[in-house]
């Protein structure tokens, strides 16, 4: 059996070891979620050029669900077992994928890992063998780099022992992740898109998936109340689905709450006199085309902030966003206005009210809540229980604009 992440136990399929099928369905299941996701969904479309059926968002997430399918070599298993600490995961796949032509001494095994890979049923996806290798490029660069050749790519990681047999790993891991989107295989006569927008988008979506997947707290390794393999699919749909939800990425509660709040300046902020004259601007104003900028310029203490979160709050309720980031110029001022910013956005939502985390690092902050602590393992954080969801966005500065509404300086933005 293939494995995707290992406890740092040299036993082999002892207690908290995730085989990489089970991870892939995790991943996969996420991915599906978050496609479900109607602002998603239209982002990539419009990046597209077109909008994305069913069919090209079942392909999506078949290749999602490819995305460590290089971890099969036996070069990173044994690196799993701490004997082989320098054999990585994509360069290995990425170096047998990336060109139609390979030397003579691998052209069969490249051969072996494509047809694993089932390549005779998704050929037809792409225009090109250029469009092909693009896309395994963007799935292979879920860690944050293009991938790379290997220079340990020969045949000796990828060779059967009477052990072990990475082939028949790699075809077993695609036939599980075919079987979870079998629509993917009909055929509609498109091609996978291929612009560079599109593909660059796809790339932050395959990592965003890949993080929510790889969540141990929520995505356990198989144990006896926890399934594997096939039997685990439903169970990861249904965690999947849960998760989104928590972590305030699926903002449907939220926007129900928001489309019951009034069109009034004094309503939606009490207390106040009013609104200046850009405030009522905003609130009568026609909602802005698709990719139209807003500027406003204003002197300190005109209200632009109110101003800025009356322009998100229609937008909230029409549908064209699913969240906001709040851009200030220091770290002090993203500070000091966060606790605003929530005040606001839980006052007009309620207990629906998205998580407002503070995208400034060395904080770890989101709602009104005490701050979490980050554990000496520098991984996990630990919250107080009734934001220990809510507080994801924030662990990482990686994952700032993964937050659903989140308050940070300008260079975190421009950074992202």
């Amino acid at each position: 059996m293939a494995w995707a992440k290992s406890p740092n136990k040299r036993d082999v399929g002892s207690s908290g070891w995730l085989s990489l099928v089970d991870h892939s369905i995790d991943v996969t299941a996420v991915a599906e979620a978050l496609l479900r996701m109607p602002t998603i969904r239209a982002r990539l479309s419009s990046l597209a050029g077109r909008v994305l059926g069913d069919i090209d968002v079942a392909r999506l997430c078949f290749f999602t669900g490819l995305h460590d399918a290089g971890k099969v070599n036996r070069g990173f298993q044994a690196r799993l077992r701490n004997e082989n600490p320098n054999c990585g995961h994509i360069g290995p796949l990425w170096s047998l994928l990336k060109s139609p032509h390979f030397d003579r001494s691998h052209r069969k095994l490249q051969k072996e890992v494509r047809g694993a890979l089932m390549k005779s049923r998704w050929s037809a996806w792409f225009g090109g063998i250029a469009s092909e290798r693009e896309l395994w490029g963007v799935i292979l660069a879920h860690h944050g780099s293009l991938p790379a050749d290997a220079p340990h790519v020969k045949g000796r990681i990828w060779r059967q022992t009477d052990e072990y047999d990475p082939i028949a790993e790699l075809h077993r891991l695609a036939t599980v992740v075919s079987q979870m989107v079998t629509a993917a295989f009909d055929d509609d006569g498109r091609t996978v898109p291929d612009r560079p927008r599109f593909q660059h988008a796809l790339a932050g979506f395959v990592t965003l998936a890949d993080w929510l997947g790889s969540d141990d707290t929520v995505f356990r390794p198989s144990a006896a109340d926890v399934p594997s393999g096939r039997a685990r699919i439903p169970w990861s749909r249904r965690l999947a689905t849960r998760l989104v939800n928590r972590r305030g990425i699926d903002p449907s509660d939220g926007r129900l709450a928001a489309r019951q709040q009034p069109n009034d300046f004094v309503e939606l902020f009490p207390g106040y006199d009013d609104p200046r004259p850009a405030q009522a601007e905003l609130l009568r104003a026609s909602l802005p085309e698709p990719g139209q900028v807003i500027v406003l310029e204003a002197e300190t203490g005109s209200g632009k902030t109110e101003a800025a979160l009356i322009h998100f709050l229609r937008l909230f309720q029409a549908g064209e966003v699913d969240g906001l980031y709040f851009a200030l110029p220091t770290r002090a001022a993203a500070v000091q206005i966060h606790g605003r910013i929530h005040g606001m956005v839980r006052r007009w939502l309620g207990c629906a009210a998205p998580p407002v985390g503070l995208a400034v690092p060395g904080y770890l902050r989101v709602d009104d809540a005490d701050p979490g602590t980050r554990l000496p393992d520098q991984y996990a954080v630990l919250w107080p229980d009734e934001v220990q969801d809510r507080g994801w966005a924030v662990e990482n500065p990686k994952r700032y604009l993964s937050g659903t509404v989140m308050v940070g300086t300008i260079d975190q933005l421009l950074m992202g």
